[in-house]
């Protein structure tokens, strides 16, 4: 595997689609992940608002990735329906400090917010 961060955002779904195909097809071992130092867990698919996601040692954060769901918002005077999901960050404070961590949660939330681009 490459590594992530050199690669773009669409370079990296690429690389996440041919793993999860790989695994799907059950062409993989252990080693296939060895190396990684960042996971992401989306339990959105299984009904999951939110979770605790657990750090797999020697790794250094996982992003736990919720449901999306459509609540009823109040903007302005009006009342509208916006896409939420929640997204919770583990992470090893020995390696990563704690405001880099917010600093990487607000990032992501920013670029999902047109992840229209994305899809």
């Amino acid at each position: 595997m490459a590594d992530i961060g050199s690669l773009s955002l669409n370079e990296i779904a690429t690389e996440r689609r041919r793993l999860t195909e790989r695994v799907q097809a059950g062409d993989y071992t252990m080693s296939t992940f060895k190396g990684g130092t960042f996971t992401i867990s989306n339990l959105g698919p299984f009904g999951v608002d939110s979770f605790n996601p657990v750090i797999n040692p020697p790794e250094i954060a996982l992003l736990g990735l919720g449901r999306i769901s459509e609540p009823a918002v109040a903007v302005d005077e009006d009342v509208t329906f916006r896409r939420q999901m929640t997204a919770s960050l583990s992470f090893d404070h020995r390696v990563v400090d704690g405001a880099d961590a917010a600093r990487f949660l607000k990032t992501l939330a920013e670029h999902l917010g047109d992840a229209s681009q994305y899809v």
